[in-house]
């Protein structure tokens, strides 16, 4: 008669019992990272996003006509941004200009500040809450828009300009 050894010492049983375990494993981690850290939706219009584009587009043409340039200071201290906004005689300085901070990542982030004009070029607006990190930044109005980057709180003094747009 044939001796007949314990399941548990057989390593191929193992083998087959472990493979599938540590799937199960994996698969249960990588859904609570998913979970816990949610990045936002995907956008559900890709066509009307490319459409954007062109309008995009427009918006850095048109502020390299009007030759806008901004420099940018963030005080910390007096918590408050203040920028001087550059251009030539075409443009008529708005009222109101919105200045956005992108997170690179993070959506959920992101910040939206209104800059009231104090004089001809002249806005100032209260700082927000910005995290360390390396930041977007857009400034514009309907018809025009500057863009750039800026790492916080590293740099709390940076220039927009629209020539180096082209």
């Amino acid at each position: 008669m044939k001796k007949t050894s314990a399941f548990h010492k057989n390593p191929a049983l193992w083998l087959v019992i472990l493979v599938p375990v540590s799937a199960v494993i994996v698969g249960l981690s990588m859904l609570a990272v998913s979970i816990y850290t949610f990045d936002g939706p995907v956008v559900d219009d890709y066509y009307k996003k490319g459409k954007e584009i062109n309008f995009t587009l427009q918006r850095d043409k048109m502020a390299s006509d009007y030759e806008l340039f901004a420099e940018l200071i963030m005080d910390q201290d007096k918590e408050v941004i203040e920028m001087e906004l550059s251009a030539n005689d075409r443009f008529e300085f708005p009222a109101n200009i919105e200045l956005n901070f992108l997170h690179r990542t993070l959506s959920g982030k992101d910040q939206k500040v209104e800059l009231v004009q104090q004089s001809d070029g002249l806005y100032q607006a209260n700082l927000p809450a910005l995290s360390q990190s390396r930041w977007l930044v857009e400034l514009g109005a309907a018809d025009w828009r500057l863009t750039g980057a800026f790492v916080w709180p590293v740099e709390s003094t940076f220039e927009l300009d629209s020539q180096s747009i082209n």
